[in-house]
């Protein structure tokens, strides 16, 4: 049942805002996950939007490293609010 209610609040990374906090719920498409996990977006990694461009990259923050997402990518990266 847990699954079923984390997945109806999913939405793209690409969505969010300045200053939320998200985790990561997936990421829906294999190349794109290669390119997460190289930077350590991996499922129930929690992460911060710092700063983003419409309809172009959005930043955030992983511990201390701040990271610049393509919008192509953050279509594909499904997260929940914390």
């Amino acid at each position: 049942m847990q699954k079923d209610k984390d997945m109806v609040e999913a939405k793209e990374l690409g969505t969010t805002h300045i200053g939320d906090m998200v985790e990561i719920v997936s990421v829906d498409d294999a190349y794109a996950r290669i390119q997460a996990l190289r930077f350590g977006i991996n499922p129930g990694a929690v992460v911060e939007t710092i700063a983003r461009v419409p309809s172009g990259p959005i930043v955030i923050k992983s511990g201390f490293q701040e990271i610049a997402i393509g919008a192509p990518l953050a279509k594909k990266i499904l997260v929940k609010n914390v």
